[in-house]
């Protein structure tokens, strides 16, 4: 009986191991099936991770956007690299995702990164082998490994975007 059960467990592992290594493999490979299997899986994690996204000492970041088409307040956990004019966010789900598509229509977003909000605007698709030197290594390595393509560039809300805003509505103002 345990023999039994030791092998159908063992057989589970197995299959598991084996369905994980397929999915990777076809992330590599940049399988459309294979990234929104996995992209699906990690949704699942999502809940648990906005638990401290964001905050103080947590690794995982929150973009806070707005849906294009619903208009309603959104947040994605993200991993968010600090720069000296505002942030980089690597895009292992490609350039189509939601939530990538809704800051790049939207043109600003907000950053919640280590216990701070940060107000970020003109969102910029850039090739992540100009930009890879600012990530950690480790990250690096894993950015290679799965043949990440894309980051999106965010910059820090600053006094001239402040002054551009503050045009923009004195010229609605005004009509």
């Amino acid at each position: 009986m345990l023999g039994t059960l030791l092998i159908i467990v063992g057989g589970g592992v197995v299959a598991i191991l084996a369905i994980a290594v397929l999915v990777l493999l076809g992330v590599r490979a940049r399988k459309r099936l294979a990234v929104d299997l996995l992209r699906r899986f990690s949704r699942l994690f999502n809940p648990l991770q906005m638990r401290t996204a964001g905050s103080r000492g947590a690794t995982t970041s929150v973009v806070r956007h707005v849906g294009r088409t619903s208009g309603r307040a959104l947040a994605t956990p993200v991993d968010a690299i600090a720069t000296e004019d505002g942030f980089l966010i690597a895009l292992p789900y490609g350039t189509q995702s939601n939530w990538v598509r809704n800051v790049l229509a939207s043109g600003s977003a907000t950053i919640a990164k280590d216990g701070q909000v940060h107000p970020v605007v003109r969102p910029e698709l850039v090739p992540l082998a100009t930009v890879e030197s600012r990530f950690p290594l480790s990250d690096q390595r894993s950015l290679r490994m799965f043949r990440v393509q894309h980051c999106l560039r965010l910059r820090r809300v600053d006094a001239a975007d402040v002054v551009d805003a503050g045009a923009a509505v004195d010229t609605v103002d005004a009509a």
